[in-house]
């Protein structure tokens, strides 16, 4: 058996924006768990009743620039960003490789013997799609439905996208 060695830990979660934050609420049993706000149904067809929402966060505080924030996907912004924080946890060294584009390099490590592993629990690209589909096709379908009742096409177009309920 390999013998494996966490040297960094980095959190962006609801309960604490770093690791130190995340594990103290975690030991003291201090979740941030609501029920999704109504309107958000408009946008989604949720399987839960419940959400832990991040707070509104400054990317610029991560050491993102404004294009940075302006290109990337929010996703990667958290990503990166409990990155950074699970680098500076392990001591390991970063070089400014380009100002510009906030390119840095990892110093004093060996790349054949580093991993990453990268966790998340806002899903994954198939969830992407799907709430993109039911706000884009779903709720005008429906209001186009609505708008229409009598219409068989729409109402079959809808059926076989599994898009009326």
């Amino acid at each position: 058996m390999k013998r494996v060695v966490i040297t960094g830990v980095g959190v962006i979660a609801a309960n604490g924006l770093d690791t130190d934050t995340f594990w103290d609420n975690c030991l003291k049993d201090h979740a941030v768990v609501d029920p999704i706000p109504e309107h958000w149904t408009r946008y989604a067809d949720y399987k839960s009743k419940i959400w832990a929402p991040l707070p509104s966060l400054d990317f610029t505080k991560f050491g993102f620039n404004r294009m940075e924030i302006m290109q990337r996907d929010p996703v990667t912004l958290l990503m990166t960003a409990a990155a950074e924080q699970a680098i500076k946890h392990a001591n390991i060294e970063t070089k400014l490789l380009d100002k510009r584009k906030n390119n840095h390099a990892l110093c004093g490590i060996d790349a054949e013997r580093t991993g990453v592993f990268i966790g998340t629990g806002s899903g994954g690209y198939t969830s992407l799609l799907q709430n993109h589909a039911h706000h884009t096709i779903t709720e005008p379908g429906k209001r186009l439905q609505q708008a229409h009742p009598d219409n068989e096409d729409i109402a079959q177009h809808l059926q076989q996208y599994a898009l009326s309920k």
